[in-house]
């Protein structure tokens, strides 16, 4: 019985991606939002009626990614995916204010359209580098979609490697309406 809490241990850190979607039912409010098994459920906030929101961590590269990776691995190369669904709109102004926000220190700066179901995603993709903190620069990616009907809206957010946002557009486009 004293191994029991070893094994324990070592099932949740060989499986940490698995074991992180328990909470997550794949759901917000009212649309599916399918995390692949292998991004790690980190955060997931709810306000019945208002938002939910779901953040994830993406470990595209090493050999285990999550789980039994080799402890002398020089660098760890993260990514965090931010998915959320909001029942109200946001003003112009409050728009204008996020956006710039965001964008201060951005380079690289490209834009997307696409179109999934009742989904008509914008998307902005950028590159930020601040000098003073490097280790806090990289690849971003925001895009919005109002809902069908001006009931809010889809924002989802990605946040480090430029390696990850095919597969994080591979999430949008499979966000579907549950009821």
């Amino acid at each position: 019985m004293l191994w029991l809490p070893s094994l324990c241990a070592a099932l949740v850190l060989c499986f940490s991606p698995l074991a992180s979607h328990v909470l997550y039912s794949g759901r917000l409010i009212d649309f599916r939002v399918p995390i692949p098994w292998a991004w790690a459920v980190v955060y997931r906030n709810q306000n019945p009626g208002l938002f939910s929101s779901v953040d994830a961590l993406i470990a595209s590269n090493g050999l285990g990614r999550f789980g039994v990776t080799p402890f002398w691995q020089k660098h760890a190369n993260y990514s965090v995916a931010s998915f959320a669904v909001h029942t109200w709109s946001l003003n112009s102004e409050d728009k204008r204010q996020m956006n710039f926000l965001s964008h201060m220190n951005a380079t690289d700066i490209s834009t997307s359209e696409f179109t999934v179901g009742e989904f008509h995603f914008s998307c902005v993709e950028y590159l930020t580098y601040y000098a003073r903190y490097p280790s806090l620069s990289g690849f971003s990616v925001q895009c919005e979609s109002p809902i069908k009907g001006g009931k809010g809206y889809i924002r989802a957010n990605l946040f480090g490697r430029r390696e990850d946002v095919p597969a994080f557009y591979e999430v949008l486009r499979s966000v579907r309406r549950v009821n």
